[in-house]
């Protein structure tokens, strides 16, 4: 598993960098966004609202912390290949 990331990441570590901010922005705009449409739903509109609620938070927090990594692991491997 370790080779497999690490070989991403050979080539250039700041082209999967940029990848990854992009997403996390990108991720971070469709989140606010599905925030107003679901503060947009009339109180008890529907039964499932809260279910939905809870769940989209917790994947988008697991989406983010994996980007976060993402980006962690590719600038250790930047500053790898520069030292």
């Amino acid at each position: 598993m370790a080779q497999q990331l690490t070989s991403i990441f050979t080539e250039d570590p700041a082209l999967p960098l940029s990848w990854a901010k992009a997403i996390l922005a990108v991720h971070a705009r469709a989140f606010e966004a599905e925030d107003a449409l679901y503060r947009s739903q009339p109180i008890g509109s529907n039964a499932g609202v809260i279910e939905f609620g809870c769940l989209r938070h917790s994947v988008h927090a697991n989406v983010l912390d994996a980007a976060h990594a993402l980006i962690e692991t590719a600038e250790a491997l930047q500053d790898m290949k520069g030292a």
